[in-house]
Protein backbone atom coordinates (compact mmCIF):
# COMPACT_ATOMS: atom_id res chain seq x y z
CA UNK A 1 0.00 0.00 0.00
CA UNK A 2 1.93 2.80 -1.13
CA UNK A 3 1.72 6.28 0.00
CA UNK A 4 2.13 9.66 -2.16
CA UNK A 5 0.57 13.20 -1.63
CA UNK A 6 -2.66 12.33 -2.86
CA UNK A 7 -3.58 9.93 -0.50
CA UNK A 8 -1.77 10.81 2.89
CA UNK A 9 -3.94 12.66 5.35
CA UNK A 10 -2.58 15.74 7.30
CA UNK A 11 -4.42 19.38 8.53
CA UNK A 12 -2.66 21.84 6.94
CA UNK A 13 -3.37 24.29 9.89
CA UNK A 14 -0.34 22.34 11.91
CA UNK A 15 2.08 23.31 9.12
CA UNK A 16 5.48 24.96 10.71
CA UNK A 17 9.08 25.90 9.52
CA UNK A 18 11.62 23.46 10.24
CA UNK A 19 13.07 25.57 13.45
CA UNK A 20 9.64 25.04 15.09
CA UNK A 21 9.40 21.37 13.86
CA UNK A 22 12.58 20.50 16.06
CA UNK A 23 11.17 22.90 19.38
CA UNK A 24 8.12 21.26 19.05
CA UNK A 25 8.99 17.48 18.50
CA UNK A 26 12.56 16.97 20.05
CA UNK A 27 11.65 13.69 20.80
CA UNK A 28 9.00 12.16 18.69
CA UNK A 29 10.94 10.94 15.85
CA UNK A 30 10.57 9.27 13.24
CA UNK A 31 7.84 10.78 11.85
CA UNK A 32 6.24 11.10 8.32
CA UNK A 33 5.71 15.04 7.12
CA UNK A 34 4.60 16.20 3.98
CA UNK A 35 6.59 19.10 2.54
CA UNK A 36 3.95 21.86 2.30
CA UNK A 37 6.37 24.90 1.68
CA UNK A 38 9.78 23.57 -0.44
CA UNK A 39 12.81 25.91 -0.78
CA UNK A 40 15.22 25.50 -4.18
CA UNK A 41 18.41 25.99 -1.58
CA UNK A 42 21.77 26.76 -2.87
CA UNK A 43 23.36 23.46 -0.99
CA UNK A 44 22.11 20.04 -0.97
CA UNK A 45 21.35 20.46 2.75
CA UNK A 46 18.24 23.21 2.20
CA UNK A 47 17.28 22.10 -0.91
CA UNK A 48 13.56 20.07 -0.51
CA UNK A 49 11.08 20.47 -3.38
CA UNK A 50 7.21 20.92 -2.26
CA UNK A 51 4.66 17.99 -2.34
CA UNK A 52 6.82 15.55 -1.17
CA UNK A 53 6.92 12.85 1.81
CA UNK A 54 9.83 12.73 4.36
CA UNK A 55 10.24 10.06 6.51
CA UNK A 56 12.29 11.82 9.70
CA UNK A 57 14.09 9.51 11.73
CA UNK A 58 16.18 11.16 14.01
CA UNK A 59 18.09 14.83 14.71
CA UNK A 60 22.27 14.80 14.50
CA UNK A 61 24.17 17.72 16.17
CA UNK A 62 27.40 18.85 13.87
CA UNK A 63 29.78 20.93 16.48
CA UNK A 64 31.68 23.88 15.47
CA UNK A 65 33.96 26.19 16.71
CA UNK A 66 33.77 30.16 16.16
CA UNK A 67 36.16 32.51 15.39
CA UNK A 68 36.82 35.92 14.14
CA UNK A 69 37.80 36.04 10.45
CA UNK A 70 41.06 37.92 10.08
CA UNK A 71 40.41 39.09 6.68
CA UNK A 72 37.56 40.86 7.30
CA UNK A 73 37.49 41.45 11.27
CA UNK A 74 33.71 41.63 11.01
CA UNK A 75 32.39 38.34 10.02
CA UNK A 76 33.02 34.93 11.73
CA UNK A 77 34.71 31.28 10.59
CA UNK A 78 32.56 28.46 11.52
CA UNK A 79 34.77 25.30 11.50
CA UNK A 80 33.41 21.71 12.28
CA UNK A 81 35.41 20.06 15.28
CA UNK A 82 35.34 16.65 13.25
CA UNK A 83 36.60 18.18 9.46
CA UNK A 84 39.27 16.68 7.59
CA UNK A 85 41.53 19.60 8.16
CA UNK A 86 44.17 19.27 11.11
CA UNK A 87 45.41 22.07 13.28
CA UNK A 88 48.18 23.26 15.83
CA UNK A 89 47.65 25.31 18.90
CA UNK A 90 49.66 28.65 18.89
CA UNK A 91 51.71 28.91 22.19
CA UNK A 92 54.20 31.56 21.44
CA UNK A 93 55.53 32.92 17.95
CA UNK A 94 57.95 29.69 17.44
CA UNK A 95 55.91 27.07 19.34
CA UNK A 96 53.95 25.22 17.74
CA UNK A 97 52.25 21.85 19.11
CA UNK A 98 52.16 19.04 16.61
CA UNK A 99 49.14 17.91 14.20
CA UNK A 100 45.62 17.57 15.80
CA UNK A 101 42.03 17.31 14.51
CA UNK A 102 39.78 20.69 16.11
CA UNK A 103 37.97 18.62 18.67
CA UNK A 104 40.69 17.23 20.26
CA UNK A 105 42.16 20.21 20.54
CA UNK A 106 39.21 21.78 22.39
CA UNK A 107 39.00 19.01 24.32
CA UNK A 108 42.63 19.58 25.97
CA UNK A 109 42.73 23.34 25.74
CA UNK A 110 39.94 25.96 27.42
CA UNK A 111 38.61 28.44 25.46
CA UNK A 112 40.03 30.71 23.86
CA UNK A 113 43.00 29.01 22.12
CA UNK A 114 44.90 30.26 19.08
CA UNK A 115 45.63 27.64 16.18
CA UNK A 116 46.06 27.66 12.50
CA UNK A 117 45.81 25.09 9.72
CA UNK A 118 48.83 22.73 9.72
CA UNK A 119 50.92 22.87 7.21
CA UNK A 120 51.94 19.77 6.26
CA UNK A 121 48.38 19.07 5.10
CA UNK A 122 46.23 20.92 2.57
CA UNK A 123 44.90 24.72 3.35
CA UNK A 124 41.22 25.47 2.65
CA UNK A 125 40.66 29.22 1.03
CA UNK A 126 39.21 30.47 4.10
CA UNK A 127 42.51 29.75 6.41
CA UNK A 128 45.19 31.07 4.31
CA UNK A 129 46.09 34.57 3.03
CA UNK A 130 47.34 36.14 -0.54
CA UNK A 131 50.88 34.73 0.12
CA UNK A 132 49.32 31.11 0.58
CA UNK A 133 50.61 31.30 4.58
CA UNK A 134 48.32 30.05 6.99
CA UNK A 135 45.69 32.40 9.10
CA UNK A 136 45.67 32.40 13.11
CA UNK A 137 41.93 31.58 14.36
CA UNK A 138 41.52 32.43 18.00
CA UNK A 139 38.76 30.23 19.09
CA UNK A 140 36.17 31.75 21.67
CA UNK A 141 32.79 29.92 20.75
CA UNK A 142 31.68 26.31 20.81
CA UNK A 143 27.89 25.16 19.29
CA UNK A 144 25.75 22.90 17.88
CA UNK A 145 24.09 22.97 14.08
CA UNK A 146 21.01 21.17 13.76
CA UNK A 147 20.58 18.62 10.95
CA UNK A 148 17.37 16.46 10.60
CA UNK A 149 18.19 13.00 8.52
CA UNK A 150 15.73 10.73 7.19
CA UNK A 151 14.70 9.36 3.55
CA UNK A 152 12.70 10.30 1.13
CA UNK A 153 9.12 8.49 -0.38
CA UNK A 154 9.20 8.96 -4.06
CA UNK A 155 6.11 7.11 -6.22
CA UNK A 156 5.50 5.43 -2.97
CA UNK A 157 9.09 4.16 -2.40
CA UNK A 158 11.65 4.62 0.19
CA UNK A 159 15.07 5.32 -0.60
CA UNK A 160 17.85 3.51 0.32
CA UNK A 161 20.17 6.57 0.61
CA UNK A 162 20.11 8.97 3.93
CA UNK A 163 19.52 12.32 3.30
CA UNK A 164 20.27 15.71 5.48
CA UNK A 165 18.20 18.36 6.02
CA UNK A 166 19.03 21.90 7.61
CA UNK A 167 16.75 24.09 9.74
CA UNK A 168 15.91 26.14 6.76
CA UNK A 169 13.29 28.63 7.84
CA UNK A 170 11.85 28.87 4.63
CA UNK A 171 10.51 25.39 4.66
CA UNK A 172 7.40 24.14 5.94
CA UNK A 173 6.22 20.64 6.79
CA UNK A 174 3.18 19.02 8.69
CA UNK A 175 2.97 15.40 10.42
CA UNK A 176 0.77 13.09 8.01
CA UNK A 177 -1.79 11.49 10.30
CA UNK A 178 -2.59 8.39 8.21
CA UNK A 179 -4.33 7.63 4.78
CA UNK A 180 -7.48 9.28 3.37
CA UNK A 181 -8.17 5.59 1.90
CA UNK A 182 -7.66 2.81 4.50
CA UNK A 183 -7.64 2.38 8.42
CA UNK A 184 -5.67 3.80 11.08
CA UNK A 185 -4.60 -0.16 11.27
CA UNK A 186 -3.24 0.11 7.87
CA UNK A 187 -1.30 3.17 8.64
CA UNK A 188 0.31 1.81 11.70
CA UNK A 189 1.42 -1.38 9.59
CA UNK A 190 3.02 0.77 7.12
CA UNK A 191 5.31 2.85 9.62
CA UNK A 192 6.41 -0.81 10.92
CA UNK A 193 7.45 -1.75 7.60
CA UNK A 194 8.82 1.48 7.03
CA UNK A 195 11.01 1.32 10.47
CA UNK A 196 12.25 -2.09 9.44
CA UNK A 197 13.07 -1.28 6.15
CA UNK A 198 15.08 1.81 6.96
CA UNK A 199 16.62 0.26 10.18
CA UNK A 200 18.03 -3.10 7.42
CA UNK A 201 19.35 -1.16 4.64
CA UNK A 202 20.32 2.79 6.02
CA UNK A 203 23.34 4.21 7.89
CA UNK A 204 22.90 7.56 9.59
CA UNK A 205 26.41 9.55 10.68
CA UNK A 206 27.53 12.89 11.08
CA UNK A 207 29.92 12.55 7.99
CA UNK A 208 26.16 13.00 5.86
CA UNK A 209 25.81 16.25 6.98
CA UNK A 210 27.49 20.10 6.30
CA UNK A 211 31.00 19.78 7.39
CA UNK A 212 32.12 22.79 5.49
CA UNK A 213 34.15 25.77 7.10
CA UNK A 214 31.69 28.40 6.80
CA UNK A 215 31.57 32.03 6.48
CA UNK A 216 29.11 33.57 8.46
CA UNK A 217 27.76 37.38 9.26
CA UNK A 218 27.37 38.46 12.81
CA UNK A 219 23.82 38.29 12.58
CA UNK A 220 23.28 35.09 10.80
CA UNK A 221 20.52 32.89 11.97
CA UNK A 222 22.88 30.15 13.04
CA UNK A 223 25.33 32.22 15.50
CA UNK A 224 22.79 35.10 16.53
CA UNK A 225 22.20 33.42 20.04
CA UNK A 226 25.75 31.94 20.40
CA UNK A 227 27.07 35.83 19.43
CA UNK A 228 24.11 36.97 22.12
CA UNK A 229 23.11 34.60 24.41
CA UNK A 230 19.48 35.19 26.34
CA UNK A 231 19.68 34.96 29.81
CA UNK A 232 15.82 33.38 30.57
CA UNK A 233 15.70 35.09 33.89
CA UNK A 234 16.58 38.47 32.45
CA UNK A 235 14.44 38.02 29.55
CA UNK A 236 11.43 37.21 31.82
CA UNK A 237 12.10 40.02 34.13
CA UNK A 238 11.68 42.28 31.34
CA UNK A 239 9.14 40.97 29.93
CA UNK A 240 6.95 41.00 32.85
CA UNK A 241 5.78 44.40 33.26
CA UNK A 242 5.77 45.72 37.29
CA UNK A 243 3.00 45.45 39.57
CA UNK A 244 0.99 48.81 39.90
CA UNK A 245 2.32 50.70 42.99
CA UNK A 246 0.49 50.34 46.59
CA UNK A 247 -0.97 54.04 47.85
CA UNK A 248 -0.54 54.25 50.82
CA UNK A 249 -3.81 56.05 53.57
CA UNK A 250 -3.79 59.56 53.91
CA UNK A 251 -1.59 61.39 56.11
CA UNK A 252 -4.41 64.20 56.79
CA UNK A 253 -6.30 64.27 60.02
CA UNK A 254 -9.38 63.50 60.46
CA UNK A 255 -11.74 66.62 59.80
CA UNK A 256 -15.02 67.54 61.71
CA UNK A 257 -16.70 68.81 59.10
CA UNK A 258 -19.12 67.38 56.96
CA UNK A 259 -16.64 67.34 54.02
CA UNK A 260 -16.04 64.26 51.93
CA UNK A 261 -12.42 62.99 52.65
CA UNK A 262 -11.59 60.23 50.69
CA UNK A 263 -8.58 59.76 52.09
CA UNK A 264 -6.38 61.01 49.02
CA UNK A 265 -3.00 62.56 50.06
CA UNK A 266 -3.74 65.19 47.97
CA UNK A 267 -6.81 67.10 47.21
CA UNK A 268 -8.58 67.33 43.75
CA UNK A 269 -8.41 70.59 42.00
CA UNK A 270 -11.62 71.28 39.46
CA UNK A 271 -10.65 72.28 35.87
CA UNK A 272 -10.77 76.15 35.80
CA UNK A 273 -13.24 77.90 33.33
CA UNK A 274 -11.99 79.06 30.10
CA UNK A 275 -7.99 78.46 29.18
CA UNK A 276 -5.35 80.53 30.67
CA UNK A 277 -3.15 81.95 27.78
CA UNK A 278 0.19 82.06 29.39
CA UNK A 279 2.40 83.68 25.82
CA UNK A 280 -0.26 86.53 26.19
CA UNK A 281 1.01 89.73 26.55
CA UNK A 282 -1.01 92.70 28.70
CA UNK A 283 -2.25 94.78 26.67
CA UNK A 284 -1.55 97.77 29.39
CA UNK A 285 1.92 96.05 31.13
CA UNK A 286 2.55 98.08 34.72
CA UNK A 287 5.20 100.15 35.17
CA UNK A 288 7.07 98.01 38.04
CA UNK A 289 7.72 94.76 38.87
CA UNK A 290 5.83 91.87 41.06
CA UNK A 291 2.77 94.31 41.30
CA UNK A 292 3.29 96.12 44.90
CA UNK A 293 6.41 94.55 46.37
CA UNK A 294 8.88 96.15 44.74
CA UNK A 295 8.16 99.23 43.81
CA UNK A 296 10.87 100.13 41.31
CA UNK A 297 10.27 102.32 38.68
CA UNK A 298 11.89 103.07 35.47
CA UNK A 299 14.03 106.69 34.77
CA UNK A 300 12.09 108.96 33.37
CA UNK A 301 14.22 109.97 30.12
CA UNK A 302 12.91 113.93 31.43
CA UNK A 303 14.19 115.05 34.85
CA UNK A 304 10.81 115.57 36.95
CA UNK A 305 10.42 119.06 38.70
CA UNK A 306 11.00 118.16 41.86
CA UNK A 307 14.53 116.12 41.36
CA UNK A 308 15.34 119.15 38.85
CA UNK A 309 15.33 121.46 41.36
CA UNK A 310 17.08 119.87 44.44
CA UNK A 311 20.65 119.46 43.57
CA UNK A 312 21.15 117.28 46.49
CA UNK A 313 19.20 114.64 44.51
CA UNK A 314 20.78 115.31 41.71
CA UNK A 315 24.37 114.75 42.61
CA UNK A 316 23.64 112.51 45.21
CA UNK A 317 24.14 109.61 42.63
CA UNK A 318 20.94 107.52 42.98
CA UNK A 319 20.08 104.92 40.32
CA UNK A 320 16.34 105.30 41.17
CA UNK A 321 14.02 107.98 41.82
CA UNK A 322 12.32 107.93 45.20
CA UNK A 323 9.36 106.96 45.76
CA UNK A 324 5.81 107.49 47.85
CA UNK A 325 4.98 105.58 50.64
CA UNK A 326 3.12 102.06 49.68
CA UNK A 327 0.93 102.52 52.68
CA UNK A 328 -0.01 98.93 54.19
CA UNK A 329 2.01 96.69 52.17
CA UNK A 330 5.48 98.12 52.96
CA UNK A 331 6.69 100.74 56.08
CA UNK A 332 7.79 103.82 55.40
CA UNK A 333 11.63 103.83 54.47
CA UNK A 334 13.63 107.05 55.64
CA UNK A 335 15.51 108.99 52.77
CA UNK A 336 19.16 108.51 53.61
CA UNK A 337 21.49 111.54 52.64
CA UNK A 338 25.04 110.59 51.19
CA UNK A 339 27.49 112.44 52.48
CA UNK A 340 29.30 114.49 49.21
CA UNK A 341 33.27 113.55 49.22
CA UNK A 342 35.58 115.85 50.13
CA UNK A 343 37.40 116.46 46.46
CA UNK A 344 41.10 117.18 46.66
CA UNK A 345 42.06 120.56 44.86
CA UNK A 346 45.26 118.69 42.88
CA UNK A 347 41.93 116.28 41.20
CA UNK A 348 40.56 118.26 38.71
CA UNK A 349 37.56 115.38 38.12
CA UNK A 350 34.69 115.28 40.54
CA UNK A 351 34.90 111.73 42.42
CA UNK A 352 31.03 110.36 42.62
CA UNK A 353 29.87 109.54 45.71
CA UNK A 354 28.37 105.12 45.66
CA UNK A 355 27.16 103.44 48.08
CA UNK A 356 29.38 100.17 47.32
CA UNK A 357 33.09 100.33 48.52
CA UNK A 358 35.15 100.25 45.05
CA UNK A 359 36.64 97.05 43.81
CA UNK A 360 40.40 96.34 44.00
CA UNK A 361 42.15 96.50 41.49
CA UNK A 362 43.42 93.26 39.80
CA UNK A 363 47.09 93.18 39.42
CA UNK A 364 48.58 92.56 35.74
CA UNK A 365 49.56 88.89 35.59
CA UNK A 366 52.92 88.91 33.47
CA UNK A 367 52.64 86.67 30.15
CA UNK A 368 55.35 84.19 29.93
CA UNK A 369 57.00 84.89 26.19
CA UNK A 370 56.03 82.11 23.57
CA UNK A 371 58.11 80.79 20.40
CA UNK A 372 55.32 82.14 18.09
CA UNK A 373 54.74 85.51 19.01
CA UNK A 374 55.23 88.00 16.37
CA UNK A 375 58.07 90.32 16.15
CA UNK A 376 55.88 93.63 16.40
CA UNK A 377 54.25 92.59 19.17
CA UNK A 378 54.94 93.88 22.91
CA UNK A 379 56.36 90.63 24.08
CA UNK A 380 60.11 90.32 24.59
CA UNK A 381 61.95 87.91 22.48
CA UNK A 382 62.44 84.56 23.83
CA UNK A 383 66.03 83.75 24.86
CA UNK A 384 68.36 82.52 22.99
CA UNK A 385 68.96 79.03 23.30
CA UNK A 386 72.21 77.19 23.46
CA UNK A 387 73.41 75.04 20.10
CA UNK A 388 72.92 71.25 20.26
CA UNK A 389 75.58 69.20 21.75
CA UNK A 390 77.70 67.52 18.35
CA UNK A 391 76.65 63.56 18.08
CA UNK A 392 78.70 61.19 19.64
CA UNK A 393 81.20 59.57 17.53
CA UNK A 394 80.66 56.44 18.85
CA UNK A 395 77.25 56.09 17.26
CA UNK A 396 78.17 57.76 13.81
CA UNK A 397 79.28 54.38 12.20
CA UNK A 398 76.51 52.39 14.15
CA UNK A 399 73.46 53.05 11.07
CA UNK A 400 71.44 53.96 14.30
CA UNK A 401 69.84 57.56 14.76
CA UNK A 402 69.77 58.87 18.13
CA UNK A 403 67.25 61.36 19.08
CA UNK A 404 67.88 64.01 21.15
CA UNK A 405 65.97 66.13 23.84
CA UNK A 406 65.49 69.07 20.90
CA UNK A 407 61.80 70.73 20.50
CA UNK A 408 62.23 69.91 16.88
CA UNK A 409 60.96 66.23 15.74
CA UNK A 410 64.10 64.03 14.17
CA UNK A 411 63.87 62.11 11.18
CA UNK A 412 63.32 58.50 12.84
CA UNK A 413 60.52 59.75 15.93
CA UNK A 414 58.20 57.05 14.62
CA UNK A 415 55.18 58.55 16.54
CA UNK A 416 55.18 61.40 14.41
CA UNK A 417 54.96 59.78 11.16
CA UNK A 418 52.49 59.13 8.21
CA UNK A 419 50.97 56.53 6.96
CA UNK A 420 53.07 57.59 3.94
CA UNK A 421 55.79 57.66 5.98
CA UNK A 422 55.38 53.92 7.41
CA UNK A 423 55.08 52.65 3.83
CA UNK A 424 58.54 54.53 2.92
CA UNK A 425 59.96 52.86 5.89
CA UNK A 426 58.74 49.40 5.19
CA UNK A 427 60.43 50.31 1.63
CA UNK A 428 63.49 50.59 2.94
CA UNK A 429 63.74 47.70 5.25
CA UNK A 430 62.77 45.78 2.14
CA UNK A 431 59.70 44.93 3.58
CA UNK A 432 57.19 46.08 0.93
CA UNK A 433 54.78 43.55 0.67
CA UNK A 434 53.20 44.66 4.37
CA UNK A 435 52.69 48.39 2.75
CA UNK A 436 49.03 47.42 1.21
CA UNK A 437 47.82 45.68 4.29
CA UNK A 438 49.13 48.46 6.35
CA UNK A 439 47.51 51.19 4.32
CA UNK A 440 44.11 49.47 4.83
CA UNK A 441 44.44 49.27 8.19
CA UNK A 442 45.18 53.04 8.45
CA UNK A 443 48.81 51.95 10.28
CA UNK A 444 50.38 55.59 11.06
CA UNK A 445 53.88 55.99 13.55
CA UNK A 446 51.47 56.34 16.61
CA UNK A 447 49.73 52.44 15.66
CA UNK A 448 53.49 51.21 14.79
CA UNK A 449 54.96 52.47 18.13
CA UNK A 450 52.10 50.52 20.08
CA UNK A 451 52.92 46.91 17.89
CA UNK A 452 55.16 44.27 19.75
CA UNK A 453 57.08 41.74 17.60
CA UNK A 454 54.39 39.30 18.84
CA UNK A 455 51.55 41.64 17.33
CA UNK A 456 53.45 42.25 13.81
CA UNK A 457 53.47 38.26 13.69
CA UNK A 458 49.94 37.70 14.39
CA UNK A 459 48.25 40.13 12.90
CA UNK A 460 50.24 40.89 10.05
CA UNK A 461 52.10 37.18 9.24
CA UNK A 462 55.50 39.05 9.38
CA UNK A 463 58.52 36.39 9.75
CA UNK A 464 60.47 36.79 13.07
CA UNK A 465 63.79 38.42 11.79
CA UNK A 466 61.31 40.83 9.37
CA UNK A 467 59.59 41.09 12.88
CA UNK A 468 62.83 42.10 14.41
CA UNK A 469 63.79 44.49 11.77
CA UNK A 470 60.96 46.90 12.00
CA UNK A 471 60.92 46.80 16.03
CA UNK A 472 64.51 47.72 16.08
CA UNK A 473 63.88 50.20 13.83
CA UNK A 474 60.73 51.54 16.23
CA UNK A 475 62.94 51.21 18.79
CA UNK A 476 66.23 52.97 17.75
CA UNK A 477 65.82 54.01 14.07
CA UNK A 478 68.30 50.97 13.13
CA UNK A 479 68.53 50.33 9.11
CA UNK A 480 70.58 47.48 8.18
CA UNK A 481 74.09 48.40 5.95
Amino acid sequence: CPMDVSNCLYDPAEEISLPEFHRKYPKSLPMLVVVLGGYDGTTEYDDTPSDTIIRYNNYQSVRRGLALDPKTRRNYISIPLNSKYKFNVIKSVATKKEDHTLAHILENNPLPVLIQFSESKDIPTEGRNKEGKPYQFLITHVYEEVFIQGNFITDGKIMKQASSFSLCPIISVAPVKGFTDRTQKKFDEYLQKLKQYVHKNTVFSENQCDLSIKELAPDAAEIIDVLNPKDSKSTAASTTPPPPPVRGKSLKKPRDSEEDDDGEAYEVMENPEGEIDTYRVADNPPSYVNDRLCWVKPLSSEPSAEIAGDSKHRDSGELYEPMEDPGDYLEPQKHIESKPVPVKPEDSKPVPTSRLPPKPKKKPEKRQPYENSHPLSDEKEPPVLPPPPPPNKESEGSGEVKCTESKTPCSFCIEEKSIQDIVHVLSLLRLNKYAERFQEEMVDGEILAGLSVEDLQSEFGFSKLEALRLYRYIEKGHVPK
